[in-house]
């Protein structure tokens, strides 16, 4: 069964082993947008100057990013998975509930791209680069209720 969210492929589980998506219950998470062409994301503790590619879906209830990696499948996949997780000390996929976003705003991505900053209540940053960036800045406000604001 494939996820209705990231389109992972899942062996009879109850949640999405990739982003954490509630199989069982489909109806109760929908996927707005998506990204998954050109998509960058960084992070304080990820300073790369472009960013890691990435699949970014927003839902009603968070936005999620995927690592592109993380997608890949078999045995490269997998490989790839694990040594992401090492790397990083993580399961690798950003998932922000709407109630933890703290302001969303523009930003920069290294010294070439426009970036869609979210601000977590935690203290976490993180930069998404994505095609059609003013229909996700207002889906972004829009689900969290904030203004947006430009930096």
């Amino acid at each position: 069964m494939k996820c209705h969210i990231c389109s992972y492929p899942n062996e009879q589980a109850s949640f999405c082993a990739l982003c954490g998506t509630d199989l069982a219950n489909p109806n109760t998470e929908t996927k707005h947008l998506e990204s998954i062409h050109g998509a960058l994301y960084s992070t304080v503790e990820k300073t790369m100057v472009a960013g890691w590619d990435a699949f970014i879906y927003l839902t009603n209830k968070r936005l999620i990013i995927v690592p592109a990696k993380l997608k890949g499948s078999g045995l490269d996949g997998m490989l790839a998975a694990a040594i992401y997780n090492k790397m990083t000390s993580k399961a690798g996929v950003i998932s922000i509930p709407f109630e933890h976003i703290k302001a969303v705003r523009d930003g920069k991505m290294g010294l070439l791209f426009k970036a869609i900053v979210v601000d977590t209540t935690d203290g976490e940053v993180v930069k998404i680069k994505v095609s059609k960036r003013d229909e996700w800045k207002a889906a972004l406000a829009s689900a969290t209720g904030q203004a947006y604001n430009i930096i």
